[in-house]
């Protein structure tokens, strides 16, 4: 059975692989949908980032998160 916070790091990955693709799919998921601090933090993050046309990466949105490259990885790895 696949959780909620399992679905949750499957939309993360998709983000950061191809965010211009994945938000066709992802439109209309607001940062309340996310149980985990983490994930939220990753979430806005790639809004803001997309937003300020600044290019999306493990690295831009490690620093507008806050969290560190390694966690954003391992939030993305979905196996």
């Amino acid at each position: 059975m696949i959780s909620r916070v399992d679905s949750e790091q499957v939309v993360i990955a998709a983000l950061l692989n191809d965010f211009h693709r994945a938000t066709a799919r992802t439109d209309g998921i607001s940062l309340d949908k996310f149980t985990k601090n983490d994930h939220r933090l990753i979430y806005e993050a790639l809004l803001t980032l997309h937003e300020d046309r600044v290019p999306i990466d493990l690295v831009s949105v490690s620093k507008a998160s806050g969290l560190t490259v390694s966690d954003v990885l391992a939030i993305s790895d979905t196996h």
